[in-house]
């Protein structure tokens, strides 16, 4: 009976045999068939080489984890700008990173930014900060642009007001 050593080299398909190595070009062409793999490991090449356009090219190209880096790699860098950049090109986890730093600074231009752009989350968010503040006028107002959680502040703003005027 033979055994098999993974240590001799011998066999194919051994864990320990080194794969061979394969092309950006030949990468390319398969990440362009779908193969996830090959995409990950053109992004992993980008990251290596710190390519922000490269990994620009691959997320243009839908390649969700090179879209994922750049927002990462924007992010430690605390480039917010680029972070935007991303968001309105449509990447939704650059505009969720924007609307998190916004939310834990209290930044109410870039929240009314954000909302403009129909993030609901950030929308509601800005009412609850009116509200605190009992900015009646800006309640109005994002009430008047269709602001459902302004809207319910704003009435019970009133009811409060009514309520003390009894």
């Amino acid at each position: 009976m033979t055994t098999f050593d993974p240590n001799s080299g011998s066999g194919s398909g051994s864990a320990n045999e080194p794969r061979p190595a394969i092309d950006e070009d030949t990468l390319r062409e398969l990440a362009d068939e779908g193969n996830e793999a090959a995409e990950a490991r053109l992004t992993d090449l980008a990251l290596e080489r710190d390519d922000r356009g490269e990994l620009r090219r691959l997320a243009d190209e839908g390649n969700d984890r090179a879209a994922a880096r750049l927002v990462q790699l924007a992010d430690l860098r605390g480039d917010v700008d680029e972070l935007r950049r991303l968001a309105d090109e449509g990447n939704e986890l650059a505009e969720s990173r924007l609307a998190a730093l916004a939310l834990a600074n209290d930044d109410v231009d870039e929240l009314q930014r954000l909302a403009d752009d129909g993030n609901e989350q950030v929308a509601g968010r800005l009412a609850d900060l009116a509200a605190a503040r009992g900015d009646v006028a800006e309640l109005r107002r994002l009430v008047d642009e269709g602001n459902e959680a302004a809207e319910a502040h704003l009435a019970e703003l009133i009811r409060r007001s009514g309520t003390r005027s009894d």
